[in-house]
């Protein structure tokens, strides 16, 4: 059944509208200890990465080719029927018509009552031969609403200004250790040889209003443009500041990487974030960084899509792809039924796989140096995901000091108990100065958190492979294995609504993770690991 938000506005969508199926088949190896092995400092595997052919040779089930010739014939001539790279997917382009003689089901069009978006779904089970290894049919029972991490601006985000310094790229660079790069011009040579991206799900962002954000901000960006996946409406007046965020704070933190947009539409496609790693894994050259600003509360999904698009990171991470993620804006959470008061809980966040790096947010004080956890900060423990062995001990660590004076145990319920708990780390989310329709105003969210982390991660990547090793990949067992590459912040809690969340403190906590970022230290380790599984000598020194 759908969530009470969803209607039914069209039971009986004409037969040749287009659709777009993806089959997920059984994989046959299971990844996650080849992915740690890889992506584990001290592993004599560290980023030896693998192909999508290599890839495709582990995880291809061997009925693949059946499966194939069974959409052919099902569908008909008129769709066309693709294999992904690494063979574990089957695409079909059909229409509505084919689809429901070929799955034994019906479609109908239906409309978030919030966001107002459409979306095509069955409206009953649908067959495939028992016989043929598809685990399921992507996003056919799947109402993947994409309640947006949302960036705060307008009066709200003026309000929290007063609390916050303002936050540009020269701020970012005295705090993160980061190279100038609105001087630094060699950058220019080393930095362009890698690639980043952000990705949109509805939201546009505008030319003029990023190049007016590099003429302010980073004036030897000017000129320096974003290449789309999909369709950008943002220079036809749909302009919204989520995209302009994105694409203006990736581009500054990684200056001259080359920066792509996917530009992706739900209504098209019911499949969402598996339609994005089904998209980067199947490209040959894909962009190395990707942040993702979106998302919602977690526990409304079925567990085969959960728990492939932890397996789709997986392949990213072997494929040496790092993808980051905005935590969230609602700080815990609170699942207060009606009132509050008792069996009140907090509420995690989707997606939060072990193997995605969940950034929570920061706010600078006036004095310019201190940062403290930002109040909207998303961060808890999430029942979709087993704890990873690589932040056992640091969350170990915190859960016993949880109910002293430095960590005050929350009033409301919250399960702590081997659940994968986030965010990994942290970067400023309050005050971040961005131009939307020609003005630079202040924003608010993880949202500026996730493309300022990766945008760092792009410059290290440009940094190592200019050394001649291989990029970063799945980052999160390099990021706990060297806790000191941040600053630990101590201050701020993240309490929403009637619950009262948790409170930073030493070492891992639930509101800023492991802390913010040091880029020197980080390219050190980067270096140091790297070179330590390949036999070679460390040296620290960056390469311009």
């Amino acid at each position: 059944l759908p969530p009470a938000a969803w209607r039914v506005v069209d039971d009986a969508p004409a037969k040749t509208t287009p659709l777009t199926l993806q089959f997920a088949l059984t994989p046959a190896t299971d990844l996650a200890p080849l992915v740690l092995d890889v992506a584990t400092p001290g592993s004599p595997r560290f980023h030896d990465y693998l192909s999508p052919v290599e890839i495709a040779r582990l995880v291809t089930p061997e009925a693949a080719d059946e499966t194939v010739a069974w959409a052919e014939d099902a569908f008909g001539a008129a769709a066309h029927v693709e294999t992904c790279l690494t063979g574990d997917w089957v695409r079909v382009d059909t229409t509505v018509g084919a689809a429901e003689l070929a799955l034994a089901t019906k479609f109908a069009m239906y409309e978030s009552q919030h966001t107002r978006l459409r979306k095509l779904h069955a409206v009953a089970s649908y067959v495939v031969p028992d016989d043929l290894p598809i685990d399921f049919v992507a996003g056919l029972h799947t109402f993947l609403a994409f309640g947006r991490k949302t960036p705060r601006h307008g009066e709200k985000a003026r309000a929290f200004a007063a609390l916050a310094k303002e936050v540009t790229p020269s701020v970012l660079d005295t705090l993160y250790s980061l190279q100038d790069a609105s001087t630094v011009e060699p950058l220019n040579s080393t930095n362009s040889k890698t690639s980043q991206a952000v990705v949109q799900f509805g939201d546009n962002f505008n030319e003029d209003d990023l190049q007016s954000f590099f003429a302010q901000e980073r004036p030897v960006l000017v000129g320096q443009t974003i290449n789309v996946v999909g369709k950008n409406r943002g220079d036809h007046g749909i302009v919204q500041g989520e995209a302009n965020l994105d694409t203006q704070y990736v581009s500054a933190v990684g200056a001259f990487v080359n920066t792509t947009d996917y530009a992706l539409t739900l209504s098209s496609d019911p499949a969402g974030f598996l339609s994005f790693t089904y998209m980067v894994s199947n490209d040959t050259d894909p962009p190395l960084v990707h942040s993702i600003s979106y998302g919602e509360y977690g526990g409304n999904y079925d567990n085969a899509t959960v728990q492939r698009f932890s397996f789709e990171l997986q392949k990213l991470g072997l494929l040496g792809i790092t993808v980051t993620l905005a935590s969230g804006d609602n700080g815990v959470g609170c699942n207060k039924v009606v009132s509050c008061g008792s069996g009140v809980a907090e509420v995690f966040d989707f997606p939060s796989s072990p193997f995605i790096t969940m950034v929570g947010a920061t706010q600078l004080q006036q004095d310019g140096v201190t940062e403290i956890g930002a109040t909207l900060s998303s961060g808890g423990f999430s029942d979709d995901y087993a704890r990873p062995a690589w932040q056992a001990d640091a969350v170990a660590g915190y859960l016993d000091i949880l109910g002293t004076p430095a960590a005050p145990m929350p009033s409301e319920s919250f399960n702590g108990d081997g659940t994968r708990a986030y965010p990994d780390i942290s970067a400023i989310g309050e005050n971040v100065q961005v131009v939307i329709g020609g003005r630079l105003q202040g924003i608010g969210g993880t949202s500026c958190s996730s493309p300022m982390i990766a945008g760092l991660i792009a410059s290290l990547n440009a940094q190592l492979l200019a050394a001649d090793l291989p990029p970063m990949g799945f980052i999160n067992p390099f990021l706990y294995a060297h806790p000191d590459m941040f600053t630990d912040i101590l201050g701020g809690s993240n309490p929403y609504e009637c619950c009262d969340g948790f409170t930073a403190a030493a070492g891992w906590d639930p509101v800023t993770g492991l802390g913010t970022p040091k880029f020197d230290k980080m390219l050190e380790y980067a270096l140091g690991d790297s070179m330590q599984a390949r036999g070679k000598p460390a040296h620290t020194k960056s390469v311009q």
